[in-house]
C-alpha cells in the first residue's frame, strides 16, 4: 500500500467515520465496503515487518524496533541498542 493509497483511502473512511448519519443512501459507501477486506489486506502486508528508529536527547541513544506482527496477533520484535547517535545503512 503506497501512502497516497493509504491517504486516499483514510479520507474515504473519515467521511462516514464522522458524519450525522454514516447508514444513509450514498452508493459510495456500498464501493467503500467493497473496497475495505482488500485495504485491510494491504495495510497487515504493509506493517507485517516494520522498524521504527527512535532517537533518544537525554542520554544520547538510538534504539531500532524490528517488529514482526502476524495476522493472528503474535508479534515478534527485536530492539538495537546505541550508544549516542549510530547510521543505518542498507545491506
Amino acid at each position: 500500500m503506497t501512502r497516497k493509497r493509504f491517504e486516499n483511502f483514510y479520507a474515504r473512511l473519515g467521511k462516514y467515520l464522522h458524519t450525522i448519519n454514516p447508514w444513509g443512501k450514498d452508493p459510495q459507501l456500498h464501493q467503500l465496503c467493497n473496497d475495505l477486506p482488500a485495504a485491510i489486506d494491504a495495510v497487515y502486508e504493509l506493517l507485517d515487518v516494520h522498524l521504527a528508529v527512535l532517537h533518544i536527547e537525554e542520554p544520547s541513544a538510538t534504539q531500532v524496533w524490528v517488529v514482526d506482527a502476524k495476522r493472528d496477533g503474535t508479534v515478534a520484535m527485536v530492539i538495537a541498542m546505541a550508544d549516542g547517535p549510530c547510521v543505518i545503512q542498507p545491506a
